[in-house]
């Protein structure tokens, strides 16, 4: 079967989450019953991988594709990123994530969780918990847990439209209520949860924690001097581009301003996603071009030749890879 080389967009698959609510459930027709939490927009985890839903390939899922949309032979089961759309009417959990080494040494069949968070809407004086406000022992942490008292040591970060917070392995992190993110992260879905605020389901039921894990792979020492990403700016005649995230995992990009409509060369032969952040715009390559409107995104193959973004000055465009 020959190579893909147009864009390509999915349908989105919603999460029913206890700390959920109504907000994303207009992203897609299939709709869960219960609060919806998630949007997972672009995935190909396990049996949740998402379906194309224009072209040739539609009614495809990623999954069935996987070898089309890579230039050379792939040696991976899995399409590496997932990406989301979190919107919590409450708080998420106080997780943590482990790392490549720890789930390969337990043969969890999953890679690590590393993620990204770019802030899609904020409310004022909104913050979110990561990190911790001091190095602690093991011991410290896990007394905290069991009197109830984690909060005292659990760093806010106050963020606003546009900021970009970096979760790296192991570090313990919870969103707020009504802080709208977009999420990057490795294909995995381990997570450990140390405290869930004492809240209960429709039942009575709490959810399970994860202490021992947790404390088996928390970070004890990452205290960055700042919890939130400063881009490298490129800022030439035709757009900004700002370059957030360029890690082993995945980057992350913002490109804005766009004077005229740009073209960025992916000479590379990398797979790429796309995602509008506030309008609609136009996705172009050697084989087709799709719109996107306010938070949709697409997926790049390897070899779409030259990619051409058409927008207004007031567009704001992810890209991820």
């Amino acid at each position: 079967m020959n190579k893909i080389s147009y864009p390509l967009k999915f349908e989105p698959l919603l999460q029913n989450n206890i700390w959920g609510g109504d907000y994303l459930k207009t992203r897609s027709t299939n709709i869960p019953d219960g609060s919806v939490g998630e949007s997972w927009e672009i995935s190909d985890y396990k049996t949740k991988t998402t379906k194309i839903i224009n072209g040739e390939h539609k009614g495809k899922s990623l999954h069935e594709i996987l070898d089309l949309i890579y230039y050379n032979p792939i040696d991976f089961n899995r399409f590496p990123l997932l990406l989301k759309i979190l919107a919590p009417e409450s708080e998420l959990s106080v997780q943590v994530h482990p790392n490549d080494s720890y789930t390969s040494s337990l043969n969890l069949g999953e890679s690590g969780k590393a993620e990204a968070w770019y802030v899609l809407d904020a409310p004022e004086n909104s913050f979110l918990y990561l990190g911790l406000t001091e190095k602690i022992s093991k011991e410290i942490l896990k007394k905290a847990v069991e009197d109830c008292t984690l909060n005292n040591y659990l760093n806010k970060v106050y963020v606003k439209q546009g900021d970009v917070v970096n979760i790296p392995h192991g570090t313990i992190h919870s969103l707020c209520p009504k802080i709208k993110v977009f999420e990057i992260q490795q294909n995995s879905n381990i997570t450990y949860r140390l405290y869930d605020w004492g809240r209960v389901d429709k039942n009575g039921q709490s959810r399970q924690l994860h202490i021992k894990e947790a404390l088996q792979v928390v970070n004890y020492d990452y205290l960055p001097a700042s919890h939130l990403v400063t881009p490298k700016i490129i800022n030439n005649k035709e757009y900004l581009r700002e370059k957030y995230m360029q890690s082993a995992n995945f980057t992350m990009e913002k490109i804005s301003k766009m004077r005229a409509p740009i073209k960025l060369d992916n000479s590379e032969l990398k797979v790429h996603i796309i995602t509008s952040i506030n309008s609609k715009i136009e996705i172009s390559t050697v084989s087709g071009s799709i719109s996107l409107n306010k938070y949709d995104s697409c997926l790049i193959p390897a070899m779409s030749g030259v990619i051409s973004i058409a927008g207004s000055f007031e567009s704001e465009v992810l890209l991820y890879s």
